[in-house]
């Protein structure tokens, strides 16, 4: 059994795949069967640095409607190093900005009501 759940994304970043992509059979198998999406970013893969902040932007669509505009009711979980936190929720404001049409200071009350409300949490070390 189970519960049904809205749509998921992962966001999962390192230096290099083939080191560094810890469970990659399991996300592989779970993105066939529709259970989640896998948005990988690779630092030192190719020449031009991908970080995860570059592939949440990517995504900018997904995320407002999932996260930001009135009435949504997804989560962020941001887990891992510290080093990318400060550019994840950066990103996240630039999402609120461009897509909802929110003032900068709009957009820090709306990050602050998810981080109050347990929508947008970090576990960063």
């Amino acid at each position: 059994q189970g519960h049904k759940v809205g749509p998921m994304t992962l966001f999962f970043g390192g230096r290099y795949s083939k080191a560094e992509y810890y469970y990659r059979d399991e996300f592989e198998q779970f993105e066939v069967e529709g259970l989640v999406k896998c948005c990988n970013a690779w630092s030192r893969d190719q020449k031009q640095k991908i970080y995860v902040q570059h592939k949440i932007l990517e995504e900018a669509d997904s995320i407002w409607t999932e996260l930001g505009r009135e009435g949504s009711s997804g989560y962020f979980f941001l887990c891992g190093s510290k080093q990318p936190e400060k550019d994840v929720f950066a990103a996240l404001l630039q999402i609120f900005e461009t897509k909802g049409g929110m003032t900068k200071e709009s957009a820090m009350k709306k990050m602050e009501e998810l981080q109050s409300t347990g929508r947008y949490v970090t576990e960063v070390y």
